[in-house]
């Protein structure tokens, strides 16, 4: 259910999302050699792999491809020692207008010329 409000929220901010039910399916979606500007994973994945190892993923096939993690257990602490360079972190819960604030920030191709774009 989380996921739908997600996706909707950010489809209407003007993304186009790729919803994938696990990490599995993450890895698959990257694999196929789409392009995707932001990756948005929870840290806690369930079994198998955690967000910040999808992060590392995704960035060794999309070097260029902005990481957002978003958790309820891990903290900004544990952003700082195991997410990709460059990487952003929101902590739940959150609100859908803060994570929209958030992915729209930077990296979307309407606002790249914007002066508040941050470096990594």
């Amino acid at each position: 259910m989380l996921t739908s409000m997600i996706e909707e929220e950010l489809t209407k901010a003007g993304f186009a999302c790729v919803r994938a039910a696990s990490d599995r399916g993450a890895q698959r979606a990257l694999e196929a050699g789409q392009p995707f500007d932001v990756l948005l994973t929870d840290v806690n994945l369930g079994e198998g792999v955690t967000g910040f190892d999808l992060g590392r993923f995704a960035r060794r096939r999309q070097p260029h491809m902005r990481i957002v993690y978003m958790s309820g257990e891990a903290d900004a602490r544990d952003w700082m020692t195991f997410g990709v360079q460059g990487s952003d972190y929101i902590a739940k819960p959150f609100t859908l207008d803060n994570l929209r604030a958030l992915m729209t920030r930077r990296g979307a191709p309407e606002l790249e010329d914007s002066a508040d774009t941050q470096t990594d």
